[in-house]
């Protein structure tokens, strides 16, 4: 008789073990089709979206930029001032449209990002041949922003203008007009170069510009910078644009 009591609980416990598993089997199951149905809703969902003609993605700057210098198109930004002349016949005009194809308004600033060795390299006149030995000569030192001309519509907007800045800072001490030709020691930091801030360019309007860019006349001899300093100077930039809603 305990024997067979034994063999029924034993039947019993199997059964309720297998009861057990089917349940957790079960359970398992219906979560993974839960996840697996979640999962391809929301790709369906999330491709609808974008897929969807009807749904239209928004970008708050939307706009159109094109520029030239003197009338050349300008594909990757750079702007070299080499090969470059004394004087306004010689200048450098830089042109350029941008049309705001967002829906609201927003400021625009443009400028030249900081310098580095790569985009301003002096010729260093070890000989003295120039003037003092040892004295640094940067072309962007004689190149300065001396027109900023904006229009939208036929009429001149607000703006910050850099005009009268040089690329290279350096001073003016014995010259008529200008800056100095060479500095004695080495600059090494060239700041942004700010050409035009804080324009606001209206939702569906164009701004048009030209900039010019000068090597000035000194009254001093500048040959330095036709002989000399192309065998191992370097004066360029990168132009950046920078568009916000203001403060």
């Amino acid at each position: 008789m305990a024997i067979q009591e034994k063999r029924t609980k034993s039947k019993l416990l199997k059964s309720k073990k297998i009861q057990l598993f089917l349940t957790f089997f079960g359970v398992a199951t219906s979560a993974i089709s839960l996840t697996i149905v979640t999962h391809a809703w929301f790709l369906s969902v999330r491709n609808a979206g974008v897929d969807n003609p009807n749904v239209e993605i928004l970008d708050e700057y939307a706009r159109s930029f094109s520029y030239a210098l003197n009338g050349v198109p300008i594909e990757d930004e750079i702007i070299e001032f080499t090969p470059f002349y004394p004087g306004h016949v010689h200048r450098k005009t830089l042109t350029f449209s941008l049309t705001n194809l967002s829906a609201h308004p927003f400021f625009m600033d443009l400028y030249f990002n900081n310098a580095g060795s790569l985009d301003e390299a002096p010729y260093l006149d070890t000989e003295g041949k120039w003037g003092n030995a040892n004295y640094y000569y940067y072309l962007g030192s004689q190149i300065a922003l001396t027109a900023v001309s904006l229009s939208i519509d036929g009429a001149t907007p607000t703006y910050t203008s850099g005009a009268g800045n040089y690329l290279v800072q350096t001073n003016s001490v014995g010259v008529t007009k200008g800056q100095v030709n060479g500095v004695a020691s080495a600059v090494t930091s060239i700041p942004r170069f700010n050409i035009f801030q804080n324009v606001t360019i209206p939702a569906s309007k164009t701004l048009s510009g030209t900039i010019e860019f000068t090597f000035v006349d000194n009254g001093t001899d500048q040959s330095m910078y036709f002989i000399d300093w192309p065998t191992t100077g370097v004066s360029k930039r990168q132009m950046y644009a920078h568009f916000y809603r203001g403060a």
